[in-house]
């Protein structure tokens, strides 16, 4: 049984994170992580576009693999790596905005 004013992490978990005395202070005193950073608040316009893109970009990035091992078409080869690199500036434009 754990002395009054001690409490633990979780009932699985015997380590006191702190003890209060009656005058307030903390005999254990307790450090917390920072918070997180709050994600940005995104409109569903927004949230659409990002998402839509970011799929076109995994599709874009297999097919860019599968080109590069076949090299069957140079100019291929260019105008996905091309595709790529728009995507991407324009998920990073998205990110931006808000």
């Amino acid at each position: 049984m754990r002395p009054a004013g001690i409490r633990s992490r979780g009932s699985h978990h015997s380590i006191p994170i702190g003890y209060n005395l009656p005058d307030g202070t903390r005999l254990f005193p307790v450090q917390t992580a920072p918070a997180p950073a709050p994600a940005p608040a995104m409109n569903k316009k927004h949230k659409k576009q990002l998402d839509v893109a970011r799929k076109k970009l995994a599709q874009l990035q297999q097919q860019l693999a599968g080109s590069r091992k076949q090299m069957d078409d140079a100019d291929e080869l260019r105008r996905f790596e091309a595709e790529v690199k728009q995507l991407e500036a324009q998920i990073e434009k998205i990110l931006q905005s808000e």
